[in-house]
């Protein structure tokens, strides 16, 4: 599978959702000129498809297609129905239910005689001895209206059975009236001309186009970035996302992460750069299978995080040395070219100095689970494969005290992996740590969640006291990197109680740890957020009440500065309080 496939299989809320479809142009003039010339063509079979496939629709879905010879061959009808149960009749929305258990003969014809045709079919369908019911004839000739109950009734005595005739009339009301425009070009075979390509927009590619096109005006406006160039880097990289999510041309994608890569160098912001950089590394391989380009960009990505101390800077760089070992493996790269012993050592020297660090227990363990997940990989044999499985839940037991660790991914990852190792007794043993984990952790979360909502309802009534026991205990459950936000929101709503009953030094300590929780969405992916500014706006007011003056101007400075940033982006975001 390309790794294009693959991406969208796993995760298709990140493509296109819009749909290319056709739409039948052909007109009533056209499809009559064509059922008119059909024996200058010699199309009569493709003729009878189509009347089959009209009778499915408009008479009974239970017909026979034709096998034999073109003319009806030795069965002396073109099609004719077959038993089907009663169950089937029952999901019937179309047709009499009598076709279920009769036997109908129908006989199709486009010669220009239909008066002789007709009476040789019917006599030719009554010689069978076989007991029909019913016989439909369709032609593609005009039938007056005043003949065919003559010709009907006629017919009618001569095979002891209701003979009924379809014209060109009827075929011309079944495919304009009825809506099976398409089916009589699929039926005939008609050129692809008489079908318009075009875009249906999805829901998601809908909310996009939106969003891109507000960011282009608000890009295009000079003016309105001036002083705060991080941010407009900020929206050309959102704009290039956005346009590889509607899957635009790659010289559109490429040229709008050039842009925003342009202008983050002005701003000289190593960690925007290095989201620039990733991302079209990222965008190269999983949308246009480019692993020459991923190997390009890997020295920039693999520059800018060069002395981080942040296990989430390097996992960037894991993750494009994944991709470089799949684009070995599958021939498209070589280890050559790629230096990819020189660049494994450098990595994996880089994780393991975080990993050693203990005073950050959660960025040391989040390196260390790097470093097991490049040795699965590369593992020699089942044992050494199911050494690193052991190992890595030796790290699922340690997660358990670790709040900020990303569980989440790893146990995305650990299910992926009982793809290929589902049958190891060290994946099973993993796999169910894993799971206990994640039960744990959203339980805790939503009994997190359930407290802080109790605890906005007694601030809301003025019980602070109360208020402040039940959102202490919300911060100790929500303390986890998949509930960060609400985790801010117990913080700030705790800070909030903390200062309505006069303690403003603990009301200080919750708003200083949310706006620093807050500030690692900025850290981590750019992004600047309404918790943010709230929670410096707060503690600014806070050192004012406390007497501190310069304290309180520096959080001013701050808060004008994330505002800024938030009336830039130009779309509301959810309030925390």
């Amino acid at each position: 599978m390309r790794p294009s496939e693959h991406m969208r299989s796993r995760r298709p809320y990140l493509f296109s959702d819009s749909e290319i479809v056709s739409t039948p142009t052909l007109t009533r003039e056209l499809l009559d000129h064509q059922l008119e010339t059909l024996t200058n063509r010699k199309e009569e079979n493709e003729f009878e498809h189509l009347c089959r496939r009209l009778a499915e629709k408009e008479i009974c879905p239970n017909l026979r297609p034709q096998t034999g010879p073109t003319g009806g061959g030795d069965a002396k009808v073109d099609s004719e129905t077959y038993p089907v149960s009663i169950e089937i009749v029952q999901s019937w929305y179309a047709g009499e239910e009598a076709a279920a258990h009769e036997m109908w003969a129908f006989a199709f014809s486009a010669k220009r005689d239909w008066r002789a045709k007709v009476r040789s079919d019917v006599k030719s369908i009554k010689s069978t001895g076989r007991p029909y019911r019913r016989i439909y004839f369709i032609t593609n000739q005009y039938v007056r209206d005043k003949v065919r109950p003559e010709v009907e009734a006629e017919l009618t005595k001569i095979a002891g059975c209701p003979v009924h005739i379809f014209d060109r009339t009827w075929i011309l009301e079944c495919v304009f009236n009825r809506d099976r425009v398409a089916l009589a070009v699929e039926t005939l075979n008609l050129d692809s001309m008489y079908l318009q390509t075009g875009r249906r927009a999805g829901p998601g590619d809908v909310q996009r186009e939106a969003e891109l096109a507000e960011l282009d005006r608000q890009i295009e406006d000079a003016q309105r970035y001036r002083g705060v160039e991080y941010q407009l880097a900020q929206d050309c990289l959102d704009a290039a996302l956005l346009a590889r999510g509607l899957e635009r041309p790659r010289t559109e994608v490429d040229g709008r992460f050039a842009r925003a890569e342009r202008i983050a160098r002005d701003v000289n912001y190593t960690r925007q750069l290095l989201r620039i950089a990733y991302a079209k590394a990222w965008t190269a391989v999983w949308w246009h299978d480019d692993f020459a380009e991923l190997n390009r960009v890997y020295d920039e990505v693999e520059r800018f995080t060069r002395g981080s101390t942040y296990s989430a800077d390097l996992r960037l760089v894991f993750n494009l040395w994944s991709m470089l070992l799949v684009g070995i493996r599958q021939g498209a790269l070589t280890e050559s070219d790629t230096r990819f012993q020189a660049r494994t050592e450098a990595l994996r020297a880089a994780l393991k100095e975080i990993a050693d660090d203990r005073s950050r227990p959660n960025n040391a363990l989040e390196a260390k689970t790097d470093l097991l997940l490049m040795r699965l990989p590369q593992s020699a044999d089942a044992d050494e494969f199911d050494a690193v499985l052991g190992e890595l839940k030796g790290v699922v037991d340690k997660i358990e005290g670790l709040g900020d660790y990303p569980a989440k991914p790893l146990a995305d990852i650990i299910q992926v992996l009982g793809e290929v190792a589902s049958d190891s007794p060290a994946y099973n043993e993993l796999f169910e740590a894993t799971l206990s984990l994640m039960e744990r952790r959203s339980g805790e979360g939503s009994a997190g969640r359930a407290l802080l909502e109790r605890g906005f309802q007694l601030l809301d009534t003025e019980r602070y006291y109360h208020a402040i026991r039940l959102l202490g205990r919300a911060q100790h459950k929500l303390v986890k990197y998949e509930y960060r936000r609400d985790f801010v929101m117990a913080l700030a709503a705790c800070g909030s109680a903390y200062e309505q009953a006069g303690l403003l030094w603990a009301a200080r300590a919750n708003f200083l740890a949310a706006a620093t929780t807050a500030s690692a969405d900025f850290l981590e992916h750019g992004d600047i957020t309404r918790p943010a500014m709230l929670a410096t706006r707060q503690l600014a007011w806070l050192e004012l009440q406390l007497g501190r003056v310069p304290a309180a101007l520096q959080w001013a400075h701050l808060t004008d500065i994330v505002a800024g940033h938030l009336m830039l982006e130009g779309r509301a975001k959810e309030a925390f309080l």
